[in-house]
Order: structure tokens, then C-alpha cells, then sequence
């Protein structure tokens, strides 16, 4: 790290300053080719962030801090949303005061499960996932007398091209903390200020956050009253993209289980090109023990015979449900999930699953994220490095898939993953250190620019690490003592 870093913060450094080191990345990994590695003020500000923004959290302001968590959900950004909603419970534990805002197409209605105010405003989308920003001045007036009272704005996850220019003419500054590196998302440096979620090191991490699992039961009432009838037998869920991700999860679900002999689940979204071209894998069921396909779809029930003797393979159209149900349904799926991007991922590894991932091609980062990590703490060999990588390739091959997800080792070595992640990665408490610093900078102008002024020091090679943090610390010290 000293290439990096200029100099080590030791364990008494750590001490000293109160910062854990979980707050400092466990490794910092090559940029991608295609990226310049020689920004070393960008490689030290990821060493630095965590522990920078920690030295807020014991900061008492005279009036209760307001906070704006703003959000543009695309299309197809249900993930979008669900981080939204964790992002405003854990907000919501220390500053009652947290208002959401959700930019949202006008096709995709939604509601908020949190006990605070949240705001829904509609922009056009045309069915194939382009869309029009709504424009500044469509705003509703809520909108903005509730980001003209904040002390604090976030703008997560997904970067909306828009939010400097509303900042702008309402005269305020904001956080944003959302995926980085495509499109025209901001890169991650000292002076793009873009903190990002995606499972890179330079970036901050998955939105690891206390997801409430719960054990009701479905209350979506057709998928409920399915579910029912067909009764005990291993269920794997797939909320994903593509048909062609389908059709892998299928093959790579039955090659796990080719040795169970009870029957088979699997509710899919979106099912309609597997059921369409199901007669195709007819030899392919037949060497895995199937001996009737029955498909619920549309409320209609389909049986189509393979064989005289085996298992039963249920193929379950779950369309769209809502976030409750998706997380009871991933609860009671047995090991394999199929996700689509950020918050599925993380939702997935966090209630103890396999993910399957589905992503779209800008999610590559995210993959190669995992594959990094896997590397980092399991090894290059090891079968969760290996299952990750496989999804590197064009088109992942379900026979390699399945027979790794047959041992054992790789349910262990994801929980030791899930933990090594939840450790380095979580969001909670520096969403809520990031916002107090953010409410800080908004209610002493001067602290902002001290800590510009000390962390350049750092960041350009003329200050070390601890000498930095420790000025910072004690410029906040009027503030953490009042």
C-alpha cells in the first residue's frame, strides 16, 4: 500500500482516531485496462474516504438535521428503488427529519412502506427503456421546498444528469452516491465528488445494508394459492433480464439438482420464451429425471409428459410482485437466486444464497467486482472464483455451473464471502456519516473548505494519512462538543 497511500495508518494510528479498520479497503485492485492507473490522488482517496467521513459521527447540531434522499428510477430499476427504501430506514434511525423523492417512469406506480414523507413525480418512457427527464421547472413545488430545507441531499443509486443543474439553482450542494463508471456518471476522484456502489475497490462497495427478512407468508394471492398446491420440493427464484438468462438458470438448476428425486420449482420472471420453447429441452429433461413439466402461467395450468418415472419440474410465471413478496420468495428458495444487478445481488448473498447473475452489459464492473473480491479472500482456484468467472464469458456454460454448485464448499465459501463483503462494504454507517458531514458542510461553509484545504495535502503527497485525519478531527472538535 505505500506506493498508494504515501504512508500506513497503523493500528495505533487507528486507535487514536477511532476508526476501525474495516473502514480502509482490504486491497486496491488494477484498473481496467482501459483506465488510467496513474490518478494517484483517486487511489488515495479511496484509502481515505471511510475513515474521513467517520470523523462526522460525533457532530450535534443545535436543530434537527433535514435530509433528502433522492432518487431517478429507470425502467427497469426496481433495484433502484429497493435501495431507496434501505437507504431511507437506515437514515431514518438517526434523523427523523428524512424526506425521499422519486423520479419514477410514469408506468410504474409505486408506494413507499416508510413512515415519512415521500414524493412521486412521473417522467415519459417508451417501451423500450428511453426516456424523457422530466425538466427542471416540472417539479412539483413540494419538491422543491423540500430540497430548498435540506441540510443534507443524497442522489442515489443511478446518476441523474440533471441533479447538478436543480442544485445549482437552488443553491445547494449534494452527495452522490450511485453507480459509477457509465454512461455520464462522474468518475470516481477527488473532484467529481461521485461515490459509487458497485462492487469495485476505487468505488464504495455493494449496498450492503440490514435487509428485513421476514417469514410471513406470500400475500400475492394467485402466487400464493401456487405455491400451495404444489407443495414441499427445492425452489430456486430468477427476477432477471434476458430469456437467454432463463434458459441458464433452468439448465444450470437442474444439473444442480440431478440427484434430488422430489419435485423441482422454479418461478421466473421473465418466463414466456421458456415456456414458448420448452418442447426443445425435451432430451435434456430426460437426462436429468424429469418426468412431467407443469407450467402455471396466466392462472392456467399446463402438464407436459417426458417419462415414465423421475421428478416433477414446476415452472412458475411470477410477473412482477412486490418487494415483500420477492423477499419471502427469496427466503424460501433453497439455494440458487437469479439477479439482475446491484440490489438483487445483495439482497441474494445477504439472506445466505448463490446468486445467478443476469447482469446488464454496464454491470460488467460488478461482476468482475465479485470476481476480484473471490480472488482476494477464497483464492484463485477455489469454486466460488471459479462459479463468478464463469459468468466473465459470453455465454456461461450451465454444465460447469451446475457441477460447481454440487459441492459443498461452495456454500461455505460464499458465507465466508457474504462476510468479508459485509465487513468492507456495508453502507450503513457511512450513509449516515456521509450525510452528517454533508449537513456539516451545509451548516458551516467554513468546514468545507478547511477539509478541502487539509485532505489536498493528503491526496497530493504533502501531508501523511494520520496527519491529515487528525487536523480534520480537530477543526470538528467546536462542533462534536457543543
Amino acid at each position: 500500500m505505500e506506493n498508494i497511500t504515501g504512508s500506513i495508518l497503523s493500528e495505533a494510528d487507528l486507535v487514536n482516531l477511532s476508526i476501525p479498520v474495516s473502514d480502509f479497503p482490504p486491497y486496491i485492485e488494477p484498473f481496467p485496462q482501459k483506465e488510467s492507473f496513474t490518478h494517484l490522488p483517486s487511489l488515495k482517496r479511496v484509502y481515505i474516504e471511510k475513515s474521513l467521513v467517520r470523523l462526522y459521527a460525533n457532530c450535534i447540531f443545535k436543530t434537527p438535521v433535514n435530509v433528502t434522499v433522492f432518487t431517478w428510477i429507470l425502467g427497469d430499476g426496481l433495484g433502484d428503488f429497493s435501495t431507496q427504501i434501505e437507504a431511507g430506514k437506515i437514515l431514518l434511525e438517526t434523523f427523523p427529519e428524512t424526506s425521499l423523492i422519486s423520479l419514477h417512469p410514469a408506468n410504474m406506480p409505486l408506494c413507499s412502506p416508510l413512515p415519512c414523507p415521500h414524493f412521486f413525480t412521473s417522467y415519459p418512457e417508451d417501451g423500450k427503456g428511453k426516456w424523457e427527464p422530466a425538466a427542471l421547472v416540472d417539479f412539483p413545488p413540494q419538491i422543491l421546498e423540500t430540497l430548498s430545507r435540506s441540510h443534507a441531499i443524497l442522489q442515489l443509486p443511478t446518476y441523474f444528469p440533471h441533479t447538478r443543474s436543480l442544485m445549482d439553482k437552488l443553491g445547494k450542494n449534494y452527495e452522490l452516491v450511485g453507480e459509477a463508471g457509465w454512461g455520464d456518471t462522474p468518475r470516481f476522484s477527488p473532484t467529481s465528488g461521485s461515490r459509487a456502489l458497485g462492487l469495485r475497490s476505487w468505488e464504495k462497495g455493494l449496498f450492503f445494508s440490514k435487509f428485513s427478512f421476514d417469514s410471513k407468508e406470500i400475500q400475492e394471492p394467485s402466487l400464493k394459492e401456487i405455491l400451495a398446491k404444489i407443495g414441499k420440493g427445492k425452489l430456486c427464484i430468477g427476477y432477471l433480464r434476458t430469456p437467454k438468462g432463463c434458459e441458464l438458470l433452468m439448465q444450470t438448476f437442474l444439473t444442480m439438482e440431478e440427484e434430488y428425486s422430489s419435485d423441482l420449482i422454479l418461478c421466473l420472471f421473465p418466463s414466456e420464451p421458456l415456456i414458448r420453447n420448452v418442447l426443445s429441452y425435451t432430451s435434456f429433461f430426460q437426462k436429468k429425471g424429469i418426468s412431467e413439466i407443469k407450467i402455471y402461467y396466466e392462472n392456467t395450468l399446463c402438464s407436459i409428459p417426458i417419462r415414465e418415472k423421475g421428478k416433477r419440474l414446476h415452472i412458475v410465471q411470477t410477473k412482477k410482485i412486490n418487494r415483500e413478496d420477492y423477499l419471502r420468495l427469496l427466503l424460501r428458495s433453497d439455494l440458487l437466486v437469479g439477479c439482475r444487478g446491484d440490489s438483487s445481488l445483495s439482497e441474494a448473498l445477504s439472506a445466505g444464497k448463490i446468486p445467478f447473475p443476469d447482469f446488464p452489459p454496464h454491470k460488467k464492473a460488478l461482476l468482475e467486482g465479485l470476481v476480484s473480491a473471490a480472488i482476494h479472500k477464497l483464492g484463485k482456484t477455489h469454486p466460488v472464483t471459479k462459479y463468478a468467472e464463469e459468468f466473465l464469458n459470453d455465454t456461461p456454460d450451465p454444465a460447469v455451473l451446475g457441477t460447481l454448485l454440487k459441492t459443498k464448499i461452495i456454500e461455505r465459501g460464499f458465507s465466508t464471502l457474504l462476510v468479508f463483503l459485509q465487513e468492507y462494504y456495508n453502507a450503513g454507517d457511512f450513509l449516515k456519516n456521509l450525510t452528517l458531514r454533508a449537513a456539516c458542510h451545509q451548516l458551516y461553509p467554513g468546514i468545507r473548505i478547511l477539509e478541502k484545504q487539509i485532505l489536498d495535502g493528503f491526496l497530493f503527497g504533502e501531508k501523511a494519512a494520520f496527519e491529515a485525519l487528525a487536523e480534520i478531527r480537530k477543526e470538528l472538535s467546536f462542533i462534536q462538543n457543543q
